[in-house]
């Protein structure tokens, strides 16, 4: 089977010329459209500056124990624990964790095309292109498709994947008293990968246990880990363990932690892990 072929093509003199004033008139309406995106730039700037700086005015240090009404609507700093009830649970797999986000990160073994071009000066101003296309089988977190390669013959890639890349997250997450905005939960996103083990693939529903094999820190689906074949899944997880301890600044809006709106409309909100 080929895993390369080569195509040539000629560029007229002309015909460069005519791309070069092309690329000159499209580099000119660049040039003009750059100033109003400048112009916006600055003035959103400008903006974020006045936001901050009422917040700095503002912003009380809170304990995340209780909810003090007096602190309806007001910028708040607190700092403690993030935790969430229950588990996150991949259905396909069978598998949970405690957690506040599960994320299943799924590859499929299949083919790659790859180009590498030269290009030669002909007599008279024209230019030969010769673009080389080679082929070889790559583990891809999405699917290739195979249908635009050169030489699709005996490259061909399943049109889907039997499992994707897929991620869940806690319904609800809490900071002492109060409950966290879905912004600020997903800035809690330093994931931890997890290294499965027998007990994991035993918890595989049946009949996608009898075709799963532990394989490199997480699951191989198909016939031979040792000899993979195109179409075959390698699945590993990762999560962001519940609980842990946060500090983050946000408005208080009853038992909610959401952004605070500035009074020119911009919105303040920032969470880190750990103690700031």
């Amino acid at each position: 089977m080929l895993n390369s072929v080569t195509r040539r093509t000629t560029t007229s003199w002309g015909s460069k010329i005519g791309g070069s004033f092309k690329g000159m008139a499209f580099g000119g309406l660049l040039f003009l459209a750059s100033f109003p995106v400048l112009f916006w730039n600055e003035g959103a700037y400008v903006k974020d500056l006045k936001a901050i700086a009422q917040g700095e005015s503002s912003i009380l240090a809170i304990s995340a124990e209780t909810v003090d009404p007096a602190n309806e609507g007001k910028l708040v700093h607190l700092s403690g624990l993030a935790a969430a009830e229950g588990m996150l649970t991949d259905p396909d797999f069978g598998l949970g964790w405690h957690a506040i986000h599960l994320k299943r990160n799924v590859e499929m073994y299949q083919w790659q095309e790859k180009s590498q071009t030269k290009e030669v000066d002909k007599v008279g101003g024209a230019t030969e292109r010769e673009t080389t296309y080679t082929y070889s089988k790559v583990w891809s977190d999405k699917v290739i498709d195979s249908s635009t390669f050169q030489l699709p013959e005996g490259h061909a890639n399943p049109g889907a994947m039997r499992f994707e890349s897929a991620e869940w997250t806690a319904p609800e997450v809490r900071l002492g008293a109060f409950k966290l905005s879905e912004s600020l939960i997903a800035a809690m996103d330093a994931f931890e990968g997890i290294r499965l083990d027998e007990n994991e693939r035993l918890k595989i529903p049946e009949p996608l246990r009898n075709e799963t094999a532990l394989y490199a820190g997480g699951f191989y689906v198909g016939a031979n880990p040792r000899a993979p074949a195109v179409g075959d899944l390698h699945v590993s997880y990762a999560i962001v363990p519940a609980p842990q301890t946060v500090s983050l600044y946000s408005g208080q809006i009853g038992d909610t932690l959401a952004p605070f709106v500035a009074a020119n409309g911009r919105r303040l909100e920032r969470l880190q892990q750990g103690i700031h």
